[in-house]
């Protein structure tokens, strides 16, 4: 989620007054974990979680180095292991 302020625009050549209406910029990026409605699909291996979990992620079989998601738009590749698009492994 975006999060915006309003722009001040001042000058030394004023009476120190400041005035808005000059615009917003972006304050912060706040990121939301609350749950998302589900959708069914025709993949079995579309997943969705419920609650505050992540599927871990590896970029190879024996990695211990994982990154963690919520997208659950899973496939099998050639070897029939369960991948994301990117062909992270599902652990």
């Amino acid at each position: 989620r975006a999060e915006f302020a309003d722009v001040y625009a001042s000058s030394v050549f004023s009476s120190g007054r400041t005035k808005n209406g000059d615009g917003v910029q972006t304050t912060m990026v706040a990121q939301q974990f609350h749950q998302g409605s589900l959708q069914f699909t025709n993949n079995s291996l579309d997943l969705a979680i419920t609650g505050e979990d992540y599927f871990a992620m590896s970029q190879d079989l024996g990695a211990q180095d994982f990154t963690f998601t919520r997208a659950g738009a899973f496939k099998l590749d050639k070897d029939n292991f369960i991948v994301d698009a990117k062909g992270n492994f599902l652990q």
